[in-house]
């Protein structure tokens, strides 16, 4: 397992996270829009053995990294899904759908 933050972020254990992450939206879209927490909920769920999930689990502030994760898988591997962010504090609620 890689031992700096950046080289985690950038391992393919988070690049298969993100990929996860993105085809839950997938799923649960249907051009409605989603809940990232909710999609952040169920990739954790779905992937226990995933080093990248334990090492977000590890320490809760490391999961405000996983954005950077997701949005570089979609905007190279998932150009049909769309985000929005409600506001601009970092806490905002940001959510994703499909877009045909």
């Amino acid at each position: 397992m890689p031992k700096t933050s950046k080289a985690m972020r950038h391992s393919e254990a988070a690049r298969e996270f993100g990929r996860h992450f993105l085809r839950i939206a997938e799923r649960r879209s249907d051009g409605a829009w989603v809940a990232a927490r909710d999609i952040f909920k169920a990739t954790v769920s779905e992937n226990p053995d995933n080093d990248y999930v334990t090492y977000i689990l590890e320490k809760s502030a490391r999961q405000i990294k996983v954005t950077y994760v997701v949005e570089e898988r979609r905007e190279s591997e998932f150009p049909h899904i769309e985000r929005r962010k409600d506001g601009t504090h970092q806490s905002a609620r940001v959510y994703y759908r499909t877009i045909k």
